[in-house]
């Protein structure tokens, strides 16, 4: 489990809203050494090994810092240029990435799954196959199971294996009537996507987002990366074996702070 190094940016200001009231306003220097002191003291308190966060205000970024160590045992300082894996924060790049192709109508979000993956086909107890949509796996509504725990790791199976393995499996709910988290639905949406596109997922990401909007230290776990990466750490702060998933449309991105800080501008 990747639990204790954290370069999620948006992550770290989500749990700091409460306390930045002043983020509306023009950005004093003791403003901003209150928000790294504050950040700096939660990172200690908490034994997470790394943090990097970033500010972004009016479009600007107003702040970065890294708090920590990417790499304890060497040493090797926490950056807002450290690359880390983001998680589901993923997966709204792959909700991008499909609202992009349905105004380009390479794809109808409305339309069934089976449209763009007719090799899709998940049992059932009687429910409409067709009501999984791509919008329906857009919002975790479409009724497929939250995942499947087979052949999980990257070296084992690619994401547009899930399709088969959820072919194994039924139907978790009707389509369209309950939420239910799905990190399978968006590798169906992923795989769906680059059929459609003709663009393998991760490829798309690359030459559809990631290059166009200037994040030039963002990709996968195989590629090369410019940047440092961190090193993963588990709960009681020990270093652990990563762990790749097969899952890279729900939360294979690897990413900086500095990177995420990019998409707001």
């Amino acid at each position: 489990m990747k639990a204790k190094n954290i370069g999620v940016f948006l992550a770290v200001l989500w749990s700091t809203l409460p306390a930045m009231a002043w983020c509306a306003g023009p950005q004093a220097s003791t403003d901003i050494a209150e928000l790294s002191r504050w950040l700096a003291q939660r990172q200690q308190d908490s034994g997470v090994v790394g943090v990097s966060a970033a500010l972004v205000v009016d479009g600007k970024v107003v702040w970065k810092q890294g708090f920590g160590y990417a790499d304890k045992s060497a040493g090797v300082v926490m950056t807002p240029g450290t690359q880390v894996g983001t998680g589901s924060v993923t997966k709204t790049f792959t909700a991008l990435a499909a609202m992009q192709l349905q105004e380009q109508g390479v794809v109808d979000i409305d339309q069934p799954l089976s449209r763009y993956l007719p090799e899709f086909r998940i049992r059932t107890h009687g429910e409409d196959r067709s009501q999984v949509t791509l919008r329906r796996l857009i919002t975790h509504s479409s009724g497929v199971p939250t995942d499947v725990f087979r052949d999980m790791r990257s070296d084992q199976a690619r994401y547009t294996d899930v399709v088969t393995l959820l072919n194994r499996t039924a139907l978790a709910h009707t389509p369209g009537t309950v939420g239910l988290y799905s990190n399978a639905g968006y590798n169906l949406l992923g795989h769906a996507l680059a059929k459609a596109s003709g663009v393998d997922y991760p490829d798309y990401l690359k030459q559809r987002i990631f290059v166009p909007s200037g994040m030039k230290n963002t990709g996968f776990a195989d590629d090369p990366h410019a940047a440092s990466r961190s090193k993963a750490y588990g709960p009681d702060g020990a270093e652990a074996a990563t762990f790749e998933l097969r899952d890279i449309a729900s939360g294979g991105i690897y990413s900086t702070a500095e990177d995420l800080a990019v998409m707001t501008h």
